[in-house]
């Protein structure tokens, strides 16, 4: 009789501890799948960061490359200048005029980005640079008289000696730039960022400072920026914007 139970249920027990086995391997791998789809589907794939290159102007002593991001840097976050197509083919025609021939007086150059330009020794009198990047630019002994800079970036450029007598850089941002020795007189810098500008030796008369951020700023030596401050009653403030 235990011969006859030992013959009949033990087989059959393995046959059912089998068959629990597969099903459990089943179930555990749908499970599994299912998992995977749900995360598949749910992850979304980040676009790669886009760098769009602009023009690239050749100087005949030295190559230059523009440059557009769509990242801005943290110094330039502000609001862009908008251009019509037709005046953004006036500045690309502008700047290559502008690297042939040293020379753009009067002309349009509203939101140019000249980011790194070599322009040391160009004459821009009077031209419209409403809100171009002038980032890292050299603008050692420019003419930028009765020029147009406001809401300019000009961080970081170099303006040795440059004439910006009678200049608009309203709001714009020169911080860590250098003005030695510059002509600002009667430039209107109301509302500009001059953090830690070094503007020694730079002539100030008759200019606008009201709501300048200078602080930490290298005046020494300067011409008439003192009475320029008290004339718009101006109190150093620290930079926050």
């Amino acid at each position: 009789m235990k011969l006859l139970i030992h013959a009949y249920f033990i087989p059959s027990l393995y046959k059912v501890t089998a068959r629990i086995s597969s099903l459990l391997s089943l179930v555990l791998f749908l499970f599994f799948a299912q998992s995977s789809l749900i995360c598949a589907t749910e992850l979304k794939p980040v676009p790669p960061q886009e760098i769009i290159p602009s023009s690239k102007i050749t100087d005949d002593s030295k190559p230059i490359t523009a440059i557009t991001e769509k990242v801005i840097p943290q110094e330039e976050k502000k609001k862009e200048i908008i251009i019509s197509s037709s005046e953004a083919d006036d500045v690309k025609n502008n700047i290559k005029t502008l690297m042939k021939t040293k020379k753009c007086r009067y002309c349009l150059l509203k939101g140019a980005n000249l980011y790194r330009f070599n322009l040391t020794g160009v004459d821009l009198e009077g031209a419209n640079l409403e809100g171009a990047r002038l980032t890292r630019a050299e603008l050692n002994n420019t003419n930028l008289k009765n020029a147009i800079l406001s809401n300019a970036k000009l961080f970081r450029a170099s303006m040795f000696k440059a004439n910006l007598e009678g200049a608009d850089l309203r709001k714009a941002n020169l911080k860590w730039c250098s003005l030695y020795k510059a002509n600002l007189k009667g430039a209107n810098l109301n509302g500009a960022s001059l953090y830690r500008a070094n503007a020694y030796g730079a002539d100030f008369t008759g200019a606008q400072l009201r709501d300048i951020k200078y602080y930490q700023a290298n005046t020494e030596g300067t011409i008439g920026f003192h009475e320029a401050l008290n004339a718009a009653k101006k109190t150093i403030e620290s930079p926050l914007k």
